[in-house]
């Protein structure tokens, strides 16, 4: 681990806090500030946590960089060069599953992080078709819970069935959190930052024309804020534990209140497709990254859609008519997601020594028309 935080520290006098510049191009983004290539075996394991207080399942996918061979101490072996003094938690977009995103998760598993994935009772197909509901997609309090949950039983690093053994081989710093988000999913790492959601602006915003293309507003149907279960919908879910957000192209911009975004302090990457095919981008991800206040932004100009960011994938299914595995022609999902990489790699080791302090990241636009 120590030869780890050695080589990013060189990397960060290398290339310098400069490279974020207003004169930094996209190019430069990409090849100036990458960490070293995947050096890790990556493996995935699955663990199925119960919050009894909620009497709900949390299903969690683990990504992580391994040791070679076995070891007896634990259930899960990490490389002994893992770099456990940060580590990501990551949330599905609605009616997903964290098995979605695997180019991410294992990504970063090979570059010696562990990532954890998420998926949400009530939304997720994992639990099995007959547990999803779609009103539990605007249920957005459900979320983060479910996240500061596991992070409570990943602190305490045992089996959820045998308190006797160790999860993890070695502990990890699960106070240093970044939060990865795709869409609804991104909505939720920023209430885990500290967001706030304004609901009635819910209905204002969908009655717009501009919403007309928006169809998000399609689960308006299931809203009901005069409902007295629906009022956790406007409760603070902040949870110190997250230092970092990585958000893509995410959802809900329209009912996040603006002056609880303008006080965030945590370094934020926000990239989002600006011809989308499922979100009004200004009300949501151009909106989001308009308003925080260290977030850089990468905007995918072309025809990249909203689910851009799932896996490749070559079934049939929908959300609200939009193909999750069919991309406009010209788009190259592995080709987009690994440029959407080369960013990710830059903002880590950019935020290197800010993670707990918040303080060194100022607004930026990075555009990939050209790429």
């Amino acid at each position: 681990m120590y030869l780890y935080w050695i080589r990013e520290a060189l990397l960060l006098l290398l290339i310098g806090i400069t490279s974020w510049s207003n004169q930094a191009s996209a190019a430069s983004l990409a090849q100036e500030s990458r960490l070293p290539e995947a050096e890790y075996a990556a493996k995935k394991q699955h663990v199925t946590f119960y919050d009894n207080s909620r009497a709900r399942p949390v299903r969690v996918t683990l990504w992580y960089p391994k040791k070679d061979g076995a070891c007896r101490s634990a259930h899960l072996c990490l490389s002994e060069e893992a770099n456990t003094e940060r580590a990501f938690v990551l949330s599905h977009g609605s009616m997903g599953s964290a098995d979605d995103y695997d180019w991410v998760g294992n990504a970063l598993a090979r570059r010696g992080y562990v990532v954890v994935g998420i998926s949400h009772f009530g939304e997720s197909w994992v639990y099995g078709q007959d547990t999803v509901d779609h009103a539990t997609a605007l249920k957005l309090w459900l979320r983060p819970q479910d996240v500061s949950f596991v992070l409570h039983r990943l602190e305490r690093n045992v089996l959820p069935d045998d308190s006797t053994r160790l999860l993890f081989s070695q502990p990890v710093n699960w106070r240093n959190i970044t939060a990865i988000g795709h869409s609804a999913g991104g909505s939720t790492a920023l209430m885990l930052a500290g967001a706030r959601y304004a609901p009635e602006q819910l209905a204002n915003y969908c009655s717009t024309e501009h919403a007309q293309r928006d169809r998000s507003c399609a689960y308006l149907q299931y809203f009901e804020p005069e409902n007295e279960d629906w009022h956790p919908i406007e409760q603070d879910f902040t949870d110190s534990r997250v230092t970092a957000l990585m958000l893509l192209d995410p959802a809900l911009g329209h009912i996040t209140a603006r002056r609880s975004l303008e006080q965030l302090s945590h370094p934020a990457l926000i990239v989002g497709a600006k011809n989308n095919d499922f979100l009004y981008y200004p009300a949501h991800g151009q909106y989001i990254a308009d308003t925080l206040n260290h977030s850089i932004h990468m905007t995918l100009e072309d025809e990249e859609g909203h689910f851009v960011f799932l896996d490749a994938c070559n079934h049939s299914y929908t959300a609200l008519g939009v193909a999750l595995c069919i991309d406009k022609e010209g788009v190259s999902r592995d080709a987009v997601q690994a440029r959407v990489l080369a960013t990710i790699d830059q903002f880590l080791v950019s935020t290197f020594f800010t993670t707990t302090k918040h303080s060194n990241l100022r607004h930026k636009q990075v555009n990939y028309a050209d790429r």
